[in-house]
């Protein structure tokens, strides 16, 4: 029987670059975990804000790598207008 889950993810159609980023952003929001569940734009469920982050944090895996705390990867969002003052 044909698989019809148009939402599935199969790998011969993400680039190389889409699964590192989405490698990336995925390990940097578990190391996170506990401190962006404190967080008002990190929800429950996943929302569209979480959406721009991640894809965010894939593409500027370069630029967040050396960052010691969420509050700089935060400050380098609210910069870029992925998320403001208030969705802390």
């Amino acid at each position: 029987m044909e698989n019809t889950n148009v939402n599935e993810i199969r790998p011969e159609f993400i680039s190389a670059e889409r699964f590192r980023a989405a490698e990336f952003a995925t390990d940097w929001a578990c190391g996170y975990g506990d401190v962006l569940n404190t967080r008002k734009y990190w929800q429950e469920d996943f929302s569209p804000i979480q959406h721009r982050i991640f894809s965010w944090v894939g593409k500027n895996r370069d630029r967040i790598k050396g960052l010691k705390t969420l509050e700089e990867v935060e400050e380098l969002m609210i910069a870029d207008g992925i998320i403001t003052r208030d969705d802390i």
